[in-house]
C-alpha cells in the first residue's frame, strides 16, 4: 500500500485551489499510461518478475486495493462519505466531475496493468529458458488479467449496456513505452477483445486450488460475469453452472462471516493478496478516524433482523463501518475478494429468470439467504420476471456490499439508477478524466459530461 497516498490526495485537493491560473500546464499534460523505466523480459526470472509486477499493479490503492471498490459503493449509495475529502464527497453524490481525483488516478492505474500484461504477451513466447507449460501459464494469466481489466474499464467508463454504442474504451494490445494517443473503440469491439483474451486464457490455463492468482476456474467465473453484462444469458448460465459444479475446488462456506476471516477459503475464486508488509488501503478508508467512508443507513436498513450478513457492519467511534476488512486500520492485511462462488449463484439465478424459470431463480437466491440465516423467499410472491429481478438486485446488494462494487454496475445495467439513486441514466458510467482528454485529442468524452 502507498502509505502516503491518502495524505497526497488531500494535499492535492488543497493545491488545486492555487492552480486555477495554470492553464498552460494543463494544456501541456501527457498521458500517464505508458511504461517508464521497465526492466526488459529476457529470461524466465525476469518473466516471473513481470508477472509479480502485474499482480502488484492490481494491488494499487486506485484499483482493487481500495478505491475502485469503494468508489462504486459510494456512487451506488451503499456507502457515504464521512470525512472532509472532496474526492469521496463527490462520489457519494453520484454526480462525478471529470476532475475527480479518484477517476483521474484510476484510468492510468488500469492501463499500466494492461501495459505490463502486453509486455508479457509480447516477450514470453520468445524466451528460450522457459518450458512450454510455464509459458502457457504465464501467458494465460496475462491474457486473463488484460481481459479482466479491459472489462472493468468498459463498465466504469464505457456504455457497456449498449452493444451498438461508439463509447467503448481504448484497447492497446502492444506495450506503450512513451506518451501515446489512443482513440476509443466501440462497445462491441471492446467486448470482442475482452472475450478473445479470456478465451485465450481459458485455453492456456489449468484448474488449481490457488486463490490469489488467476486460474482456469477464475477465467470461467469471469466469463460468466462478462456474458451476463453482454446479455448472453445462455453463455452466462453455462459458465456459472460449470463453476458451481466444481465442488472439488469451490464451495459455499457454512458461516458467511468466515469468508472474510479466512484468507483463500474455498468460496473464494480470485482474491488480491495483502500482508502486513504490503497493506490493503481499503482498511484505511473504512476504519480511519475521523471516518472517511461509512456504511449508509439505507444499506443497513435493508438487512432483515435474522440476516447474519449485517454482523459485518458495526459502530466504531460513533459511526457505522464495514468490518469485512477487519476492525483495526493498523492491520490492513485483509485480502480483496474480486470474485467468489456466491456470485455464480446470482448469475445463474438471473439467467434462469430471463429464461422464464422463476422458481429455479428463487431457489438459487434462497441458497444464499439460508446460509445467512435470512428469511427464505416465498415463490408465490415472485410470480413475474420483474419481481424476481428486483429480488436478485437486492440479494446482490446484501451479499456483496463493500466487496466488489458490482451493485453500482447492476443498477446501471438493470435500468434502476434513476429509481433507486435518483440519478439520470447517463451517470451510470463515470466520465473520462479531463486530464486524459487534454493529453489525448483522439479521446472523446462520454455523452452529457
Amino acid at each position: 500500500m502507498k502509505l502516503f497516498q491518502n495524505i497526497y490526495k488531500t494535499s492535492a485537493a488543497l493545491l488545486a485551489i492555487f492552480a486555477l491560473g495554470a492553464c498552460q500546464d494543463l494544456l501541456d499534460q501527457e498521458s500517464q499510461i505508458y511504461l517508464e523505466n521497465t526492466n526488459p523480459i529476457t529470461n524466465a526470472r525476469s518473466a516471473q518478475s513481470a508477472v509479480i509486477g502485474m499482480y502488484d499493479g492490481l494491488q494499487s490503492d486506485d484499483l482493487y486495493g481500495g478505491s475502485f471498490f469503494i468508489a462504486n459503493e459510494l456512487t451506488a449509495g451503499n456507502a457515504e462519505a464521512g470525512a472532509f475529502q472532496v474526492v469521496w464527497n463527490e462520489l457519494s453524490t453520484g454526480i462525478v466531475p471529470t476532475s475527480n481525483f479518484h477517476v483521474e488516478d484510476m484510468w492510468p492505474a488500469f492501463y499500466k496493468v494492461v501495459n505490463t500484461a502486453n509486455t508479457i504477451i509480447q516477450e514470453v513466447p520468445n524466451l528460450l529458458d522457459l518450458g512450454e507449460s510455464d509459458k502457457a501459464d504465464i501467458l494465460g494469466q496475462a491474457y486473463a488479467i488484460r481481459g479482466m481489466v479491459f472489462f472493468d474499464l468498459l463498465r466504469q467508463f464505457g456504455e457497456y449496456d449498449l452493444e451498438n454504442s461508439i463509447y467503448g474504451i481504448p484497447l492497446p494490445l502492444e506495450p506503450i513505452l512513451s506518451p501515446t494517443k489512443l482513440a476509443r473503440k466501440t462497445v462491441k469491439q471492446s467486448y470482442d477483445a475482452i472475450l478473445e483474451d479470456l478465451g485465450k486464457a481459458e485455453d492456456l490455463l489449468s484448474y488449481s486450488s490457488k486463490r490469489s492468482i488467476i486460474t482456469l476456474g477464475t477465467v470461467e467465473a469471469l466469463l460468466a460475469r462478462v456474458y451476463l453484462y453482454r446479455g448472453n444469458y445462455d453463455k452466462a448460465f453455462e459458465y456459472a453452472d460449470k463453476v458451481i459444479g466444481h465442488n472439488d475446488l469451490y464451495n459455499l462456506l457454512g458461516d458467511y462471516n468466515d469468508i472474510y476471516r479466512q484468507k483463500g477459503n474455498e468460496e473464494s475464486i480470485f482474491e488480491i493478496a495483502f500482508s502486513l508488509q504490503d497493506q490493503n488501503y481499503t482498511s484505511v478508508l473504512l476504519l480511519t478516524s475521523p471516518a472517511e467512508v461509512l456504511a449508509s443507513p439505507e444499506l443497513l436498513a435493508r438487512f432483515g433482523r435474522t440476516d447474519s450478513r449485517s454482523a459485518l457492519f458495526g459502530e466504531i467511534k460513533g459511526t457505522m463501518r464495514c468490518l469485512k476488512y477487519g476492525s483495526n486500520q493498523d492491520a490492513g492485511d485483509a485480502n480483496s475478494i474480486v470474485i467468489r462462488l456466491a456470485e455464480m449463484y446470482t448469475i445463474r439465478a438471473e439467467a434462469y429468470a430471463h429464461d422464464g424459470d422463476l422458481d429455479a431463480a428463487i431457489d438459487d437466491l434462497n441458497i444464499l439467504r439460508a446460509r445467512a440465516g435470512a428469511n427464505l423467499l416465498i415463490k408465490d410472491a415472485f410470480n413475474s420476471k420483474d419481481k424476481v429481478m428486483d429480488a436478485i438486485l437486492k440479494e446482490k446488494q446484501l451479499e456483496f456490499a463493500f466487496e466488489n462494487g458490482n451493485y453500482w454496475f447492476d443498477l446501471g445495467r438493470m435500468g434502476k439508477l434513476t429509481e433507486i439513486r435518483g440519478l439520470p441514466e447517463f451517470r451510470r458510467i463515470y466520465p473520462v478524466p479531463n486530464r486524459e482528454l487534454l493529453a489525448d485529442n483522439l479521446l472523446v468524452q462520454n455523452p452529457k459530461y
